[in-house]
């Protein structure tokens, strides 16, 4: 009996010490989209071709829930789109946006991977999902640095 208390509480300290949180200011360094087909397209790099700004822009993600963003002068756009309520669980994170709450999807989910002052957060697409945005893709993965 005592051996099973012991290893549940070794068990338990070992898994909240991998459960690190979002909460805090990130830099985004990488969001790629890998398509059913095995294509990757490098989203970070088209969007900032086309909005150079966004290279500045920050992504907060408060203690109470919220996440925004904050961007240098001539991307205000991105932080109109970016408002939103997330919550983590474990390795888990949902975001809901505005739009999420209109067409009561219930909002994004992601696998958080943390490695030093790096997260990533992976979301797989459903066939529910691809249809509602005509794509065919596979999964995103984007990469923040803490900041």
């Amino acid at each position: 009996m005592k051996k099973i208390l012991l290893l549940a509480i070794s068990t338990t300290l070992y898994t909240a010490g991998f459960c690190q949180s979002i909460t805090g200011s990130w830099k985004r360094v990488s969001t790629t989209l890998e398509y059913k087909n095995g294509k990757k397209e490098d989203m970070q790099k088209n969007v900032q071709s086309g909005l150079p700004c966004t290279a500045g822009t920050k992504y907060y993600f408060k203690a109470d829930g919220t996440h925004y963003t904050q961007s240098p002068a001539g991307c205000e756009v991105v932080d109109k789109m970016s408002k939103a309520t997330w919550k983590q669980v474990g390795s888990t994170l949902t975001v809901v946006t505005g739009t999420d709450l209109k067409l009561k999807t219930g909002g994004t989910t992601y696998i958080l991977s943390f490695s030093g002052n790096t997260v990533t957060l992976v979301h797989v697409y459903t066939d529910a999902e691809n249809k509602q945005t005509g794509t065919k893709v596979k999964k995103i993965s984007i990469v923040y640095q803490k900041i």
